[in-house]
């Protein structure tokens, strides 16, 4: 009886990482499970947005605060509506990375097409358009008509229907929404010996060159007002001290108004809203 003789070949290694899966083969067995990494799921950037990008990067910054606050009033309102951010999971500090992963979330759908019927919506124009033009005769044409329309509709508070809309706020643009999650972070959560000082770290941050166009004078005067007060000798310093500093009533105004609406706007982000009304 014919015996089978098993070939036995060898194989050339050619990598380390085969090097290193074959001495692995040859090792005791851990009964630890190994979990491997994986690498965050990026998807494709969405064509059209419902807002621009830097606005979510702004409501992210908020939701940021918002997650680490320990103020009772911003945390309840966080619990209670939590569901509602799920799906952004953010625990990543790094807008950019966070983007990548998650910008499909703000995705519009709604784009120009042919329809077969009149579309009643509110956000809806229903054009006819003649096909016998040229593409840039339409363009001209069509930026004629609708320019009318859009004014007439910026002027009107027009909800979007989609979960993550940002809402329509005339009165809180952008930049003052990046001032007041500022002001929270590096100001409004530490301490300070007297409203002085207090009002002299508020007056840094509106005296970058982002702020100042919209910053009250009051605090622009402010920080250079409080530095000569400090370069000045102990006598004037302190009777200063005991003192208001010039126009320091209007100072108290404008910083307790961005602590109101810098804790409002917070409050709104637990709740799922940005930036809400105020």
């Amino acid at each position: 009886m014919a015996q089978n003789n098993k070939r036995v070949t060898k194989t050339k290694l050619t990598s380390v990482d085969a090097y290193i899966k074959k001495h692995n083969s040859l090792a005791p067995t851990s009964s630890k499970k190994v979990v491997k990494k994986t690498a965050p799921k990026v998807m494709p950037i969405p064509e059209y947005l419902i807002a621009p990008k830097s606005t979510y990067q702004l409501w992210f910054e908020a939701y940021q605060q918002v997650a680490i606050s320990s103020d009772k009033k911003i945390h309840q309102a966080y619990k209670k509506h939590k569901k509602f951010y799920k799906e952004w999971k953010a625990d990543a500090t790094n807008f950019t990375a966070w983007w990548k992963e998650k910008a499909y979330l703000f995705e519009d759908t709604s784009t120009v097409e042919e329809i077969s019927k009149l579309d009643k919506s509110k956000t809806a124009v229903n054009l006819s358009i003649p096909t016998n033009k040229s593409m840039d005769t339409l363009i001209n044409q069509f930026k004629k008509v609708m320019k009318p329309i859009l004014d007439k509709t910026k002027a009107q508070e027009v909800i979007i229907k989609h979960k993550f809309s940002p809402t329509i706020n005339k009165g809180l643009k952008p930049i003052n929404i990046k001032l007041l999650l500022e002001l929270n972070k590096t100001v409004f959560d530490q301490k300070f010996e007297d409203k002085q000082e207090l009002a002299y770290q508020v007056s840094l941050v509106v005296n970058k060159p982002e702020y100042k166009d919209t910053a009250p004078a009051s605090l622009l005067k402010f920080k250079e007002l409080y530095e000569n007060m400090k370069k000045s000798n102990p006598l004037i310093r302190a009777i200063v001290k005991n003192i208001d500093i010039k126009e320091m009533s209007n100072v108290k105004r404008y910083i307790n108004r961005y602590r109101q609406k810098g804790h409002k706007l917070l409050i709104n982000v637990a709740s799922g809203v940005f930036p809400g009304r105020y």
